[in-house]
């Protein structure tokens, strides 16, 4: 996977919109909208800096950070961020190097990004 940025969301309302802005800002990025299919992709990754995730997906679904789980442990430098309802930031705040509030402002996501990148 060549990109440095990957978001993972099933939401397409939020998913599309950041990975359209963080590609304009100059970042490679590649979305995937299901946390296995991702999981499977990570898996193999190199480039990977930065993965953004939303905390819970669907019922029988991987939540986020099981997905952050299996991901550092072949990619134990990866920062995460998280996307999500502002009532989840406890649940994360331990595991995450930023949280993105829904619905997404796209330039602060940006701007959340590029911090954690410096």
């Amino acid at each position: 996977m060549p990109a440095r940025i990957v978001i993972v969301h099933d939401d397409p309302e939020t998913r599309e919109p950041l990975a359209e802005a963080l590609t304009l800002a100059g970042l490679d990025v590649a979305k995937f909208h299901d946390a296995t299919t991702a999981l499977e992709a990570l898996r193999e990754a190199r480039t990977v800096e930065v993965l953004i995730t939303r905390v819970r997906f669907g019922r029988g679904k991987p939540h986020g950070l099981a997905l952050v789980i299996h991901t550092r442990k072949r990619r134990p430098d990866v920062k995460v961020i998280f996307a999500g309802s502002p009532r989840s930031i406890e649940a994360v705040k331990h595991s995450a190097h930023g949280f993105m509030p829904t619905p997404i402002d796209v330039s602060k996501a940006v701007a959340t990004v590029e911090r954690v990148l410096a």
